[in-house]
């Protein structure tokens, strides 16, 4: 019920124009450099709100500590180094491979998103495996006890 908002027609029209901005400023590296410093103190706010969402069951000191360690400190760390790799990228190509950077980060968070929902699929598999592979070894090796 928390996340209803997120279903609503303004909110798609915010998520698709900020989608915009952000696709146009791979394009225009001063542009891509000011998201960047803007967007890292809202990524540990945002960061730091949903993992309150999702803990917030817990006793309130320990959310709050999981959500600004776990959400925002993350956030954080991966903001800062966003920030470090477009700063490194506009001081050596004078801006001209910012949009590659950009577009390695993008493909990144796709594989890492799709990592995040097939991985647990596929340990599941392996672990079946695994269970397989140790009851036909244990049967095997009790038949020639025998």
């Amino acid at each position: 019920q928390s996340f209803a908002w997120i279903g609503t027609y303004p909110a798609l029209a915010t998520f698709g124009a900020a989608t915009l901005v952000e696709i146009l400023a791979y394009f225009i590296p001063w542009v891509d450099n000011a998201l960047n410093a803007i967007s890292a103190p809202a990524s540990v706010v945002a960061g730091t709100i949903l993992t309150y969402a999702l803990v917030g069951n817990l006793p309130p000191g320990l959310a709050w500590t999981i959500s600004i360690v776990g959400g925002g400190g993350v956030s954080l760390i991966s903001r800062a180094i966003s920030g470090i790799v477009h700063a490194g990228s506009t001081a050596a190509s004078g801006g001209t491979a910012n949009p590659a950077v950009s577009l390695a980060e993008s493909a990144g968070t796709v594989i890492m998103s799709i990592l995040a929902l097939v991985a647990p699929v596929i340990v599941i598999l392996i672990l079946l495996l695994l269970i397989s592979w140790a009851i036909k070894t244990y049967r095997r090796l009790l038949t020639k006890k025998q």
